[in-house]
This record gives C-alpha cells, sequence and structure tokens, in this order.
C-alpha cells in the first residue's frame, strides 16, 4: 500500500509539473498588433541592468495593454521618477509581469486607485493586493501606454520569476520573429596591468570589424599586436528587423585557441547583482561617450552569474611563459534570443614585452640592437632596419649597412655626413605567419632638450603624456614623489616623433601622490614638474579622510571602490551658472568616470553667514546641468553621499519655482463640466522633491496633481462635475529648498 502510495504521489505531482510547464508556455504579449522594441533585456542602465524591454508605441501614448495571463493585479506603484505609473500582475506560478510608464489604467483599476488617492491626498503609492481581490484574465484590458515617470512614451514589460529575479522576456515565451543574426561593429582591447600602453600612448585598442560574405564571418584586418595581460570587449547589436533599433546581444561567447575562454548570457539576473551592468559594459565609454561595449571578461568585483570564465583570471589573457606567446586565434560567437549567430574571427600575437630589442652604441657611427631572450618563441621571420633625418619619410638602409649578429642581435652603421645621418631608426620585426611589429628609436643627443609633461587620471591608474621640443629625443623618464618620501620611476615609450607617453599604478604605497617630475634621460636633468595632491581610495582595513584647506572633505570606505582608486580634487575656477550661486568652490572629482561599489561620502564647510535653509549639495551632470544630491547639514558642514565621481558644489537657490500656461486660462468660459486642468511647472536647481511639493486645489478641493518633470507638464481633472458659474484654482509649488511659488486663477463654466 504504501509503494502504491508512493507511485501514485510521484504520478501526481509529474502531471502537475507537466501542467505547469504548458501553463507556463501559454501566455500571450501584452500588446496586440506590430510589436518593435526600443531597448532590450540588460541593456545598459547606470548603477543597474534593464530589467525587461521597452515597446515602441511610435511617439503617441494610449496603446491598449492587455494581461499575458490569468491573474491577479499584485502590485501598483506611482510617481514622478522611474516606472511612472507601474502596474504588476501576478499569474498562480507567482511569475510577475510588469508595466511601467503607463498614462492610466482600465477602469476597474483606475477607481481603486483614485479612491486612495482622494482619501490619502497622495499621488504617490505603492499598493499590494491579495490575489482574490483584483483577479484578471487573459487578454483583459488592464492598462494603457504612456509616458509618465522616466523617458519618452513606450512601454517597458518585464517578465519576473516568483523569485522576484527578472527574466529575459524574448526567451521565456514572449518571443519575436526574428531571422537577422546580430552585427559586430568592433572589437577592442585593453591592457590590465600596470605599464602596458599601445603604439597609440592608451590604455585601449579598437579595431573595426569587416564582414566576409564568402566565409559568412566577421575578420580584421591584420593581426592584433600586443605586449601584456589584456582583455577583449566588443561592440555588437542585435536588430529585430532591418533598420530598426539597435538592441543588446543575447549571449557572447570568446574563443583562444578553440578552447572556450569566457562567455556571458543575458538570461537573468538577480537584484543583489543589478550594479554589475557597471562591470560587464565598458562603463566609461557607455557613461560619457553612450557607446556600449561588452567585457568578454570579468573585472574585479564583477559577481554577475551570467559571465563565466573557467581561468582563473577571468578572461584576461596573461602569457607567463613562452608557450603563451606568439600568434593565437580568436574566435567571438554572438546570439541573439532567437538563436540567431554571427561569428569573428582573428589572429593576435603577444610579445613577451614591447621592447623586442634594446639599443645601445658601440662606437660613433654603430648601434647594436639586442634581441630580448624570449624573441625565439615568437618565430620572426626578419628585421628591416629603416632610418629618418626628419626632413623626409623614413628610407631603408643599404643590406651593407645591416649585419646579424648571434642569438638574432643586429648591427647598423650610420653614414658619417651629417646632411645624411638619421634622428632616428626604425625596426620593422616580421614574424612567420606575416605579422609585423614597429620599434623607434631616437638618436638625438642634445643637452637643451626639454620635455613638458601632462597627465589624465583614469579609472585604473595615471596614463602620462610628454611632448618634445626635439623630434626624435629619447624618451623621458618620469618620477613620481609620494608624501612619505618614497619615488617610483616610470618609462616612457614613443607614440610620435614629438610625443611619449606612459601609464602608472602602484596599489601599494598609501601615502599621497605630491608630483610628477619629467627627466632627461640622456643627462638625468629635470625639464619639467607638476605638483599634485592624490590618495589612493578602496584600500583597507580603515575609511580613509582626504581634506584641503578649503574645506573640502572626502571620505572612502575600503568597499566603495571595487578596486584601489587614485583620487584626484581638482578646484574648478568656473563652473556653469545657469540658475543659483556657487557658494564656495566647486570641484572636480578624479577620474571623472569611475564605476563606484558604493558611495562615497563628500563634504564642504558652510559660511556661518549664510542662509543654510536655501543651500545644498549639488552634483554636474553631462549636459553641464547641477542636480541635487540629498545632503544634511551638520555642525558646519553640508555632506552628501555621492553616487559617482565628478563635479560637487554647494549651490544657494533662493528663486522659487515658476508656474506658466495654466488651463483653463484666466477668466475664460469652458463648457466641459470636467475639463482639463494644466499648466508648465519649471524649477531648474534644487527641483521638485515629491508629489507633496505640489499642490492643486479646486474650489477648496484637493485634485491629483500628475506631474512629468522632464516635460514639465502638469495635469488633474476635477474630481467631480462642475457646476455652472466660477470656479477658483489655486496651484501651489515648493522646491526642495522651501522657495514657493502659489497662483491664484479662475475659470467659468457655461450652463447648459
Amino acid at each position: 500500500m504504501n509503494t502504491l502510495s508512493a507511485i501514485l504521489k510521484s504520478l501526481l505531482i509529474l502531471m502537475i509539473l507537466c501542467c505547469s510547464s504548458i501553463y507556463a508556455a501559454d501566455r500571450l504579449w501584452p500588446v496586440k498588433g506590430d510589436i518593435s522594441l526600443s531597448s532590450s533585456f540588460c541593456d545598459f542602465r547606470k548603477g543597474h541592468f534593464h530589467g525587461g524591454i521597452d515597446i515602441r508605441t511610435e511617439g503617441v501614448e494610449g496603446r491598449k495593454i492587455y494581461s499575458p495571463v490569468d491573474g491577479y493585479i499584485w502590485r501598483i506603484r506611482h510617481s514622478y521618477i522611474g516606472y511612472g505609473k507601474g502596474l504588476y500582475v501576478k499569474d498562480s506560478q507567482g511569475f510577475i509581469y510588469v508595466f511601467g510608464h503607463l498614462s492610466r489604467l482600465s477602469k476597474k483599476l483606475d477607481k481603486v486607485v483614485k479612491s486612495y488617492q482622494y482619501k490619502n491626498k497622495r499621488y504617490y503609492f505603492d499598493l499590494f493586493f491579495e490575489p482574490d481581490s483584483l483577479p484578471v484574465k487573459q487578454g483583459e484590458l488592464i492598462a494603457y501606454s504612456g509616458q509618465s515617470g522616466y523617458g519618452a512614451p513606450h512601454i517597458h514589460f518585464e517578465i519576473r520569476n516568483p523569485a522576484n529575479q527578472p527574466l529575459n522576456p524574448l526567451t521565456n515565451d514572449f518571443n519575436l520573429d526574428d531571422k537577422l543574426p546580430p552585427e559586430f561593429e568592433a572589437v577592442g582591447f585593453i591592457y590590465q596591468d600596470n605599464k602596458s600602453i599601445f603604439l597609440n600612448g592608451k590604455r585601449r585598442s579598437t579595431h573595426k570589424t569587416k564582414y566576409d560574405k564568402i566565409e559568412q564571418r566577421y575578420t580584421l584586418d591584420d593581426p592584433v599586436i600586443l605586449t601584456g595581460p589584456f582583455g577583449i570587449e566588443i561592440k555588437a547589436f542585435d536588430r529585430i528587423r532591418e533598420r530598426t533599433r539597435k538592441l543588446n546581444i543575447y549571449q557572447a561567447k570568446l574563443y583562444i585557441d578553440n578552447y572556450l575562454y569566457y562567455e556571458i548570457g543575458f538570461e537573468k539576473y538577480d537584484y543583489a547583482q543589478t550594479a554589475m551592468v557597471d562591470l560587464t559594459y565598458n562603463y566609461s565609454l557607455t557613461v560619457d561617450e553612450k557607446e556600449y561595449w561588452h567585457l568578454l571578461y570579468k573585472p574585479t568585483g564583477n559577481d554577475f552569474d551570467g559571465s563565466t570564465s573557467s581561468y582563473r583570471d577571468g578572461g584576461v589573457y596573461k602569457a607567463r611563459s613562452a608557450p603563451g606567446y606568439g600568434i593565437h586565434e580568436a574566435r567571438i560567437e554572438i546570439c541573439d534570443a532567437s538563436g540567431n549567430m554571427s561569428r569573428l574571427v582573428f589572429d593576435f600575437v603577444v610579445l613577451p614585452t614591447a621592447d623586442l630589442f634594446r639599443s645601445e652604441w658601440i662606437n660613433d657611427s654603430t648601434v647594436y640592437f639586442m634581441a630580448h631572450p624570449e624573441n625565439r618563441s615568437l618565430k620572426i621571420s626578419g628585421v628591416e632596419i629603416f632610418g629618418t633625418t626628419g626632413a623626409k619619410g623614413w628610407k631603408a638602409f643599404d643590406p651593407e649597412r645591416v649585419k646579424m649578429g648571434r642569438s638574432s642581435d643586429y648591427y647598423v652603421t650610420l653614414p658619417y655626413d651629417s646632411r645624411t645621418r638619421p634622428s632616428a631608426l626604425k625596426l620593422e620585426v616580421y614574424g612567420e605567419t606575416g605579422w609585423g611589429y614597429d620599434l623607434h628609436f631616437g638618436l638625438v643627443n642634445s643637452d637643451k632638450q626639454k620635455y613638458r609633461l601632462d597627465y589624465e587620471l583614469l579609472a585604473d591608474g595615471i596614463l602620462f603624456d610628454v611632448f618634445s621640443q626635439i623630434r626624435y629625443a629619447p624618451p623621458p623618464i618620469i618620477k613620481v614623489f609620494y608624501e612619505d618620501g618614497y619615488v617610483d620611476t616610470v618609462y616612457s615609450t614613443v607614440v610620435k616623433p614629438d610625443k611619449y607617453a606612459a601609464f602608472y599604478r602602484n596599489d601599494k604605497i598609501k601615502t599621497r601622490i605630491v608630483r610628477f617630475e619629467t627627466f632627461n634621460p640622456l643627462t638625468e636633468l629635470l625639464s619639467d614638474s607638476k605638483d599634485v595632491d592624490m590618495f589612493l581610495g578602496g584600500v583597507g582595513p580603515d575609511a580613509l579622510v582626504y581634506a584641503n584647506k578649503n574645506g573640502l572633505k572626502i571620505k572612502i570606505d575600503p568597499d566603495d571602490f571595487y578596486v584601489p582608486t587614485q583620487i584626484e580634487p581638482y578646484r574648478l575656477n568656473s563652473v556653469p551658472k545657469k540658475s543659483g550661486e556657487v557658494v564656495g568652490h566647486a570641484y572636480l572629482i578624479r577620474p571623472q568616470t569611475a564605476p563606484l561599489e558604493n558611495s562615497i561620502t563628500v563634504s564642504f564647510e558652510v559660511n556661518q553667514n549664510i542662509d543654510k535653509s536655501k543651500i545644498g549639495m549639488y552634483c554636474l551632470n553631462n549636459k553641464n546641468e547641477w542636480n541635487w544630491v540629498n545632503s544634511k547639514i551638520e555642525g558646519g558642514r553640508i555632506s552628501g553621499e555621492a553616487g559617482k565621481t565628478g563635479t560637487y558644489a554647494v549651490l544657494i537657490d533662493t528663486e522659487a519655482p515658476r508656474v506658466k500656461n495654466i488651463n483653463p486660462k484666466r477668466g475664460r468660459k469652458v463648457k466641459a463640466s470636467y475639463p482639463l486642468i494644466a499648466c508648465v511647472i519649471s524649477e531648474e536647481l534644487s527641483g521638485i522633491e515629491n508629489d507633496q511639493n505640489i499642490s492643486v486645489r479646486l474650489d477648496g478641493r484637493w485634485l491629483i496633481p500628475e506631474y512629468d518633470p522632464e516635460t514639465e507638464q502638469l495635469k488633474t481633472y476635477p474630481d467631480r462635475a462642475l457646476t455652472a458659474g466660477r470656479h477658483e484654482l489655486v496651484i501651489t509649488v515648493t522646491d526642495r529648498v522651501g522657495n514657493k511659488r502659489e497662483v491664484f486663477s479662475h475659470f467659468f463654466v457655461e450652463g447648459k
């Protein structure tokens, strides 16, 4: 009997699972007709993944939205920001369907919402409902599209599993007819060590892809030359149909020498990992340039479950011995949610060092080029030597002047004639598989040579640019001075005949960097110097507090940055003054674009004579507009949590919001008993915090204030039919610091 019961129980469970599987697949799109997307799953949003897909509505509001399943209304939420008017449907299995940026809900839902809003005199709310309170049927009209919250008119649509994890709708029954494979635009390479740079003087090198119709794959023109540990990134996109929006890819796989080196897929994510978007895309390019590059490696701190690598460096290629040097084949495969695939195949060459040959003078006319010991692993087929006088281009040396020594070393004899004697040499190194690499050697020897130093603080270190007065001068030496007296030396490389570059990073020294100096390598004389004030943030075990004489303080906890990061507060002499007045000094906290794991604390000293009720901390956005930072004033200081690096300042706001274009116009006669009441509210600095900052009263009765901060449009309707005659309208708006504007108007309703 027990055995029979166990068998029946197992069969019952199997039947339930089968029925559940069939049910889960029986979902309908929430809109009828043509479906076109403007954003896809896991697109980049600063600090979080895009949790669903955006369905286009061709710039208009009012597209009907239907329940994709049998279920019930689980949640309704309204606010001026985020999803605006949001609606959540839950089915019997616990899956959640989310709709954002709505203009209005169905009649039965709208009645529930308005009842709550009028009772509580709040536009904002976040309500949850029991399963039997608001049931809905599959295909039932539940809402209309709009543009509430952020963005132009569209429908934001999500599906979440019972654990409240967003799923990719396009692979969970909401598939589209997509026969177009995703496309590659370019591939990039980013050095991951503490010194390597490319010949362009940057830490990053990109290459456009081209499509081979015969082989039906993407390729690069030439092998990529690399001299240090590197990660690969791709600029790729998908389209559902021709000439539609570029969308995120679904999956990418990187193979090196036919081994799966790294893969990433956008099937689902956990909200605890949503900030990993900043480490899944190239953060600085995405934020600053709006270019979306997928990283095909895991930077330090990235724990996104959708990305995996069986190699210990998380997809970063490191050649630790001779077998890792030389030529390799890479293959990148990208797929969309419909299974269409594209392939990029290219070769790359890993050199043991950027300096394959070291030069030295044998005598006044002979230069000796000593080969690096690991060159033997590169299968070099030949070396050609060129010279230039500076006035003309490169000219190959007569073969009689070039001799090969032992161990693949080379000698070149220079002419004595000063008119034909070169000022620089170039070695073109060729590999057996067709790759080539250029090395430059300056021959100018001048005691009077001067160098000018410049630098850029990046998220991963300091990039130096040095400029020389004389072309083809020897690469200068850069020294980094620390507050505790330690001095580090950095060697530069040639970028152009009069430009050199170097990269520096040292996470072991915790004291401030106070100065950079550039030296002539021949005379060891100082050529240029810059005083700086940099400190290393994101190191433990204790919080680091930076303070300067102008009253700026920055507090950084050990876990605020994913990796130790050099920080430089730079005082700005001028800032945009679109509105408000800067109190004290504005500071650019460099690097300007760096992903933060947690917010850092920025604080300024406050003048005791200033009206503290009107001040606030602000951050400058990419449009040179000041954005409010939640801050507090304590003990003569104002402090706020900074969610990004960039420009910060304290501003005073004494101007009240403006209310204009009131409808109906003052004294106007209207026929409708439920007329649209609208106006434009503009607030340029501290902003409108929430619905409690706006009050609309008609004949003394509170009305629901629907406001869109992006369009600055406020609209509402009377809560009851208006009688004939005069009606009094009062609109009151208060900004975050208490500046208040109250506007009185009236209009007439004509009798029937």
